[in-house]
């Protein structure tokens, strides 16, 4: 990943309000707090499932004693590796977490506008198919 890459990366998940992250020293594991006033389980559930793959995902809702935010729902999931070969290392585990921001985001704005435009694609879909009449 070149170094403007990471920049902007890092410049992108300063818009991602108070999310806390912690790579634990053996770095088999991420772990990234998520503000549920901002994503919604559904857009981060979907993200989570393509990284099921490679990764077993634990969420855990966090109590407002937990939370580093005290005043949002916040949710912690974790990423640990499935092979004991696939150690990260601490840039791996930056990249990994900011891949997994990014994606929620795109999720979540993909969420967004289905609601908002959802019934426009609907009624494009049906004229498409309306029968031809002669």
């Amino acid at each position: 990943m070149t170094t403007a890459t990471l920049a902007a990366s890092a410049a992108a998940t300063e818009t991602f309000d108070k999310v806390t992250t912690t790579v634990n020293e053996r770095q088999s594991s991420v772990s990234v707090d998520i503000d549920l006033s901002i994503y919604s389980q559904e857009a981060v559930n979907t993200v989570l499932y393509t990284y099921s793959g490679r990764f077993f995902v634990e969420q855990q809702k966090l109590t407002q004693e937990q939370s580093a935010s005290q005043s949002q729902p916040t949710l912690r999931v974790i990423l640990l590796c499935k092979e004991v070969k696939d150690q990260l290392s601490t840039d791996q585990a930056n990249t990994l977490k900011y891949q997994l921001l990014q994606d929620i985001l795109d999720q979540q704005v993909r969420l967004d506008l289905e609601k908002r435009f959802g019934h426009i694609r609907d009624l494009l879909v049906a004229e498409a198919f309306k029968p031809i009449h002669q």
